[in-house]
């Protein structure tokens, strides 16, 4: 039983227009990317390294970059500027040759046009890409981090560290996306580039695509570049969804047993007390003729069976799935489970109705044949099925 047939028995209850998406499709992340202000220095070779780990611990990516620099120059000071989401920058960490540089938050507040993030990141599947505009709103401005270098001739190692929110979109079904993306546009202004080592670090077993492609080899993204690959390395990823396909499945089908197993189930117990009932008058019995009761009960086992087995295949998929990391920004789940409640009522006067109406059916068909069969003997049906009159004696 597909979402199709699922969503289907649910019409009567949910006509009308409905918000599937209300409410903000993607929050949080930041800009992270190159230092703006590198001149008359060259780069070597940079090594970036995305730790995207924390993520499905609910907390920020963990940036670090390494990058060999070469001064073919006198000494020289060189003043840095970097992005990030925090006010804080305590976890913002800058070593030059092994020794720390101390940072500052810059006053101004307006990033450089190369460290405009993508519009978009890569959509799984080859689909569409995943809109993407972090920092664009007044709860998660972009700060600027501002540190100064002496740079003497020679050989050099900068390493950079720090955290960096990643993006959340809600719109992924059924596993939220989180984007995250690494302008590198700001490294075309530099004095030289010798190409770019990049690792990407995923949680266990979560899916990713990025732009530009890195090579999977377990939970690592790699990517090996002569000179600067991108404006940005922009990645979507998300968790895997675990047992929610089989679940899913399974609570379907259960629903669908249920809800269209009852009429069978329905149509059965009536054709057999019908025939009970028909067999009671020739017993001159109106106890065991009686078929409302079971009519009743019918109707009530299945409609709790319907209510019972509808919320579990709306909400047990979903609980299968990793703690935190459904997706969906709308109301359908609600909508559905308030169709299955109005609808179980329903289920509960259709089951006692067939029930009961076939009971009476198939205990006039039996009696007609008895008095075919006999035409010596009478008798009839009165009340509404829970009296059964005594064959009446030939005159």
């Amino acid at each position: 039983m597909n979402r199709c047939t699922l969503s289907a028995l649910l019409v009567v209850a949910t006509a009308g227009p409905v918000g599937a998406n209300a409410g903000p499709p993607a929050s949080g992340g930041q800009v992270a990317g190159e230092p703006v202000g590198v001149r008359h220095i060259r780069i070597v070779r940079e090594t970036l390294s995305i730790d995207l780990r924390p993520v499905a611990r609910n907390e920020k990516a963990v940036i670090d970059v390494v990058y060999q620099l070469q001064n073919d120059a006198p000494r020289r000071p060189l003043d840095l500027l970097f992005a990030t989401g925090s006010n804080e920058i305590a976890g913002f960490v800058v070593l030059f040759d092994g020794q720390p540089v101390p940072v500052t938050l810059a006053s101004e507040t307006a990033i450089p046009d190369s460290w405009k993030p993508p519009r978009e990141t890569p959509g799984f599947g080859g689909g569409s890409g995943i809109e993407y505009a972090p920092g664009t709103r007044p709860a998660n401005p972009v700060k600027l981090v501002a540190f100064s270098l002496d740079v003497p001739p020679g050989a050099h190692t900068l390493v950079v560290k720090y955290t960096a929110a990643v993006g959340t979109n809600w719109r992924g079904h059924p596993l939220r996306y989180h984007q995250f993306a690494y302008v590198l546009a700001p490294a075309r202004s530099w004095e030289g580039f010798g190409g770019l080592d990049v690792a990407v670090y995923l949680p266990e077993n979560w899916a990713a695509t990025t732009t530009p492609d890195l090579i999977r080899e377990g939970d690592i993204l790699r990517g090996s570049f002569p000179n600067v690959p991108a404006d940005s390395i922009a990645i979507t990823f998300r968790a895997s969804d675990g047992s929610y396909r089989s679940v899913i499945e399974i609570t379907r089908w259960l629903f669908g047993s249920v809800a269209f197993g009852g009429l069978l189930v329905a149509m059965g117990i009536g054709r057999w007390r019908g025939r009970r009932a028909a067999r009671a008058v020739h017993a001159n019995s109106t106890q065991k003729g009686i078929i409302w009761p079971w009519a009743l009960g019918l109707g009530l086992v299945w409609s709790v069976g319907f209510f019972a087995t509808g919320l579990l295949a709306v909400y047990a998929p979903e609980a299968a799935l990793p703690e935190g990391q459904a997706g969906g920004t709308g109301y359908t789940q609600i909508f559905e489970a308030i169709g299955i409640t109005l609808l179980a009522p329903t289920v509960a006067v259709f089951g006692f109705l067939v029930t009961y109406i076939t009971g009476l059916l198939v205990q006039r068909i039996n009696l007609r044949a008895a008095r075919t069969a006999h035409p010596e003997l009478g008798g009839s049906v009165t009340g509404s099925g829970s009296e059964i009159a005594a064959p009446r004696a030939p005159v």
